[in-house]
């Protein structure tokens, strides 16, 4: 049994009920104490049609079982589908993303109705590197400095309403939110 070797593996949980998936995932942890496993979702209809990916259930896989999910990708290959499909599935949280590819398309080998070329296949790569970094991190991080700079231009500020003269009790007739070089941060409201 593949849970013995104590290796990373991949279950294709493609047209599996929620109890064989189940169980497939016991009987692999009753095998390998490190649980190395980790769930591929899809299903090879070559190719996949549309209605039968439901990549929302990447997520409920991630949250019942509590294991990666990847997907697998059996779209049509060489379509606009191919590509923004499985960068979709990478949204969706897919910790891998399974592709195709073949030199010649023409030759109708194994599989080769979900290939990629090899020209598509580095596009693709590119596209889901890209992704990768738009997507982020979910853990809040400290403001990047285009953050920083967005924050200086757009927080609106304490600035005066118009002259205040000296002595004169500061209160909302002569301060107004603008966003402004100068000025207060609105946090210091109360206080002022």
């Amino acid at each position: 049994m593949v849970a013995r070797l104590s290796k990373d593996t991949m279950i294709g949980i493609g047209a599996s009920s929620l109890e064989e998936i189940r169980k497939a995932i016991q009987w692999f942890k009753e095998e390998n104490a490190e649980n190395r496993l980790t769930l591929m979702h899809g299903f090879q209809g070559f190719p996949t049609k549309l209605e039968d990916m439901n990549m929302s259930q990447i997520k409920t896989y991630k949250e019942l079982f509590g294991l990666q999910v990847g997907f697998l990708d059996h779209t049509e290959g060489e379509t606009e589908e191919s590509i923004y499909l499985a960068l979709a599935a990478k949204a969706f949280g897919a910790f891998a993303v399974e592709k195709h590819i073949v030199i010649d398309r023409q030759a109708k080998g194994l599989d080769y109705e979900s290939a990629l070329s090899v020209a598509s296949f580095k596009k693709f790569i590119h596209q889901i590197r890209q992704l990768e970094i738009a997507i982020g991190n979910r853990i809040p991080q400290p403001l990047s400095v285009g953050e920083q700079k967005y924050r200086e231009f757009m927080k609106k500020k304490i600035i005066a309403r118009n002259n205040i003269l000296q002595g004169e009790v500061l209160n909302d007739s002569n301060l107004t939110f603008k966003r402004s070089e100068g000025g207060l941060s609105q946090e210091y409201y109360e206080l002022i």
